[in-house]
This record gives C-alpha cells, structure tokens and sequence, in this order.
C-alpha cells in the first residue's frame, strides 16, 4: 500500500506542483484515489500482492524440500525431490491463488526440517527450533500433522537413551510452540464463540467423524496430478524407503499417515484436494528415493545415463505437461474482460442472454435468469425470447461433483471418472443440446 501511494504521487507530481491536487488530499478524494489507484478496480491489485506472496512462499517449498531430503539422505535425492514438486500440477496450480495450503506445506517441511535435526543433534537449540516451527505450523491451518514427527524424533532419542522421555528439553518444546500459536491467533481466544462457530462450520464441511473411505484423492492422483508413473515411484518408494532407510521412513510417515487418516477415511476432506498440496512435498521425497536408486542402478548396468534420463523425463511427463497447461491458460486474459469487450460485438441492441446472476454482460443487454430454479434449458429461454445463453462452467459444474465424496467400496466404479453417468444428468444434457 506505501508503494501504491508513492507510486500516484510521483506520477502526479506535476500536479501537485500546480496546485490541481491539494495536499494533504482531502478525506473523500482520498477515499475515492485509495480504491481506484492503491488497490485497484475490483481490489485487483491487493489479489494480486497475496499472489506474489504465494508464489514465493511456494518457490520455498521446493527450497526447503531439497533442503530437508538432503539432511535425510543426500544432495542428490534433495535435487529430485525439489524437481518433482517444482513440476506438480496442484502445487503449481495453488502458487497463482491466495489459498492458505502453500503456506501449511511451507511452515511443515520447516517443521520436519528442525525436528529432525533433533535427531543428529539433540541440543538445547535443536529443540527450541523445533517448538517454534511446530508453532508456526499448527498455526497455519490449525493442523497438528507436524507434532508426530516431532515426537518420533524425541521418542527415537529416548529408546537410544540419549535422551530422558519426559526432559525439560520437551516440555520448552511444547511451552514454546505454545505461545506462537496464541500469539499468532488472538482471534481465537480474544473471540472464543465466534471461533468455535466457524471451526464448527469447517468440521462439518469437511464431515468429521465419518469414518468411510474415500478414494477420489488416489484417482486424482494418478490420473491428474501426479500421473501413474510418478504415483507408482511414490507408492514403491514408500516401501523401498522403510527396506532401505527404516528410521527416515518412519519419521515422515508419523506425518503423513495421520495426515490420510483424517483426510480420506475420518473425515471427507479428500474431496477438496487442495488439501493434498500439504502433503505432496513429503511424498516426493519417498519418490525421489526409488527414482534415485533406480538411476543408480541403471547407470551402472548400461553404463550410460540416457536411459534413466529418459525413464525421469515419463516419470514427470504428465504433471509437467497439465502444470504447462496451467500456466498457459493463466497468461490469457479473464473471461468476464473477454465477455465485455471481445465477444460484446456479436450482441445487438436488443439481444436477451439467459446467464447466471453474477455473470457480467454489456450494460445494453438484457439478462434472463440461468438457473435450475427457473430456466435451464433450450425450450425454457427460448419461452423467455433469449437470444444467447452463457454458461459459467464454475456454476454448471456443480451438479457434476456428486461421484467424488462417495465412500468406499462403492467409490471403486469411479476410479475413472464417470463420463457416461454425468452426461446423462438434466444440466449435462441441456448445456449439450445448446452447444449444438
């Protein structure tokens, strides 16, 4: 906001020098330059400040998971791991959009990062890091995944007896991140009720306590954001790592399996998968593992590395190509500008679009209602002397989702998604029959 206003009155300066705009400014013009200007039409420009802090944030996360796998096992599968989620689709998807799960993946691998310096070094320093991050951590979603790590690493300590179970190590620990969470959320304690109501809201959205098995995360995976041979290295790097190097696989599984038992079996949270850009990171380093020793092995059977580059390059084909897509589609202008300014001219003085009611249309045109409520079809809006019907899939989507939260074993038919059921549904066929 500072830059935003230095930056109107050094484009203004002339102005000023001329006395056409007074300082200081008066409060209503003020108001009036702090909308338009500082944060722009529709508060563009304040979207787009949380953007770019999500993308940093985001470009951290492949930092600190090179970061944490070469602390756990080398340079090498550090550099793998930070390529695999560099290229993952939902990773790259949730770096262009303020949502708080790039954010949780960032304070959790800093988390995991100080926890297991616990191990190799269980001093003093190690343990307070260790308190302060798992603060940071819980208090970015209010989940606590980091704490069981962090307790592995002490428990690991206690059975080498190098470290007392109960030690005032532990217990500043816990004291610590402690005070970080207060302190960071003063909503929360200063607002008790209102807290409570809307983490009510959440445990029912996210249907807490249901204890049914969801499988559309694991179809969303392979087919999607990992494709089936990075979801395969993951699956296969999981056991390789717990054959090869037991204690580094334990540690990351005392987050993730907590973390799956909630999100696809105690609750239905899997069905927002962007919960999921949490976890990825850690993944990828059980990937990245088999990916490594695989290369290794074949280097040294064909005693070449055009092979293993070439398995690596259909390993992260699928993610790398649906993040390009992505991207590319991000750099297009939004829709609703394309709506009012590019597509307006096919709209005559007297033309009647049916469109939902948020939909922007040019001021000249008149709108009918596009609702399952009123008109949906082709025989409705020609009733309603519609000339044009605009479709926001973002609304017409919503009678297509009911196949993902379904619960286990009936989820299995929709593995694949069911394009045959969904096409046969009322909004499916009408959206059909006037593309036609």
């Amino acid at each position: 906001i500072p830059i935003r206003w230095v930056q109107y009155y050094a484009t203004n300066i002339s102005s000023i020098l001329d006395g056409l705009i007074h300082i200081p400014i008066a409060k209503l013009e003020r108001d009036r330059i702090f909308q338009v200007f500082v944060l722009g039409e529709r508060e563009i420009n304040a979207l787009f400040w949380g953007r770019y802090v999500t993308a940093f944030i985001s470009l951290g996360n492949v930092i600190a998971v090179y970061f944490l796998a070469k602390k756990m096992f080398n340079k090498n599968i550090g550099s793998i791991a930070a390529l695999l989620l560099a290229v993952n689709f939902k990773a790259v998807v949730n770096s262009h959009i303020g949502l708080p799960d790039t954010y949780n993946a960032f304070f959790l691998l800093f988390s995991l990062i100080t926890s297991y310096q616990i191990i190799d070094k269980p001093s003093l320093k190690s343990y307070v890091l260790s308190g302060i991050f798992l603060g940071l951590s819980v208090s970015t979603k209010y989940q606590i995944f980091a704490l069981f790590p962090l307790l592995f690493s002490h428990f690991y300590l206690f059975f080498n007896k190098r470290e007392k179970i109960i030690s005032l190590k532990i217990i500043l620990t816990g004291l610590i991140s402690l005070v970080i969470f207060f302190a960071l959320n003063p909503y929360l304690w200063i607002h008790f009720e209102e807290a409570l109501d809307i983490l009510s809201y959440v445990s029912k959205k996210y249907s807490m306590g249901r204890k049914e098995l969801i499988t559309y995360p694991i179809s969303y995976f392979f087919h999607i954001d990992y494709g089936p041979a990075l979801f395969v290295s993951v699956i296969i790097g999981i056991f390789f790592t717990l054959i090869k190097v037991t204690k580094q696989a334990l540690f990351l599984l005392a987050g993730v399996i907590p973390f799956f038992y909630i999100l696809i079996y105690y609750s239905a949270g899997g069905f927002y998968i962007r919960n999921f850009v949490t976890i990825t990171p850690i993944l990828m380093i059980f990937a990245a593992v088999f990916i490594y020793y695989v290369f290794i092995k074949l280097v040294k059977i064909f005693n070449s590395k055009i092979l293993p580059v070439l398995i690596f390059v259909s390993i992260i084909f699928i993610p790398t190509k649906n993040s390009i897509i992505n991207v590319y589609n991000n750099t297009k202008p939004w829709t609703y500008k394309d709506i009012q300014t590019k597509y307006s001219n096919i709209f005559s003085e007297n033309s009647v679009v049916a469109s939902h009611p948020f939909d922007p249309l040019p001021d000249n045109i008149k709108r009918v209602d596009f609702s399952r409520s009123t008109s949906y079809s082709f025989a409705e809006f020609r009733e309603d002397e519609a000339n044009y019907a605009l479709v926001n899939m973002d609304w017409a989507g919503n009678d297509f989702y009911g196949w993902m939260p379904e619960g286990f074993p009936k989820s299995l038919r929709y593995f694949n998604k069911p394009i045959n059921e969904i096409s046969n549904i009322f909004t499916a066929i009408s959206i059909e029959e006037m593309m036609d």
